[in-house]
């Protein structure tokens, strides 16, 4: 991934933060064609193995990918539109042009598809009681019957990827100055509910305060 040094960071915590608040990712592997195949899924990171696991529909193609193989995991954070009007330094520099704010997280490892009910039975319990939690009512999944329970996983299969290499990019108007960066932020915060994330993940970075 192109990451200039203003929207570098090497902390991981940032990685790992970022795929807590948005743990949809775009999984893409490549099949014994050479063909790339993506799919959505949403993926939590296990502390215990340090790998992200999830699960699919058995019947989606990237789930054929049985076995072991490399995978590049994608995870996407707030994004919005960024108008050269946002920058107060417009007024006496007008040599501005529009861009693209975002925070993106690319994961490379090992993909390993598991089709073992019990071990995929474990990975939904836990992906549920981790997106369930803080609920007032949360949903369980002993809460549905047993049997449907067990007719679900076996429609699945699991997936566990090693996370050998994790790059993080902040793209928060770390290149302009700090009035520029408050301008932004401030346009953002007045925006559509994804402009008041992204305008929120500026005022968290020590680079756009």
């Amino acid at each position: 991934m192109y990451r200039p040094s203003a929207f570098m960071t090497s902390d991981p915590d940032d990685g790992f933060s970022l795929i807590a608040r948005y743990p949809l990712a775009q999984l893409i592997v490549v099949d014994d064609t050479g063909t790339a195949m993506a799919t959505p899924v949403p993926l939590v990171v296990d502390v215990e193995s340090g790998c992200l696991i999830g699960h699919l529909a058995r019947a989606n193609p990237c789930s054929a990918a049985a076995g072991v193989r490399s995978a590049l995991v994608i995870f996407s954070g707030a994004d919005a539109y960024i108008s050269p009007d946002f920058y107060p330094s417009k007024v006496t520099n007008p040599s501005v042009v529009p861009t693209w704010n975002y925070e993106t997280v690319q994961v490379r490892g090992v993909l390993t598809v598991r089709d073992d009910t019990a071990w995929t039975e474990r990975v939904v319990r836990r992906l549920t009681e981790h997106f369930e939690a803080g609920r007032t009512t949360p949903w369980h999944v002993d809460d549905a019957p047993a049997g449907f329970i067990e007719q679900m996983v076996r429609s699945i299969v699991g997936l566990e990827i090693t996370i050998d290499d994790m790059v993080t990019k902040r793209k928060l108007s770390q290149n302009r100055n700090a009035i520029d960066q408050q301008g932004t932020s401030l346009r953002l915060a007045a925006g559509s509910p994804r402009d008041v994330a992204l305008a929120d993940s500026m005022r968290c970075d020590s680079g756009a305060q």
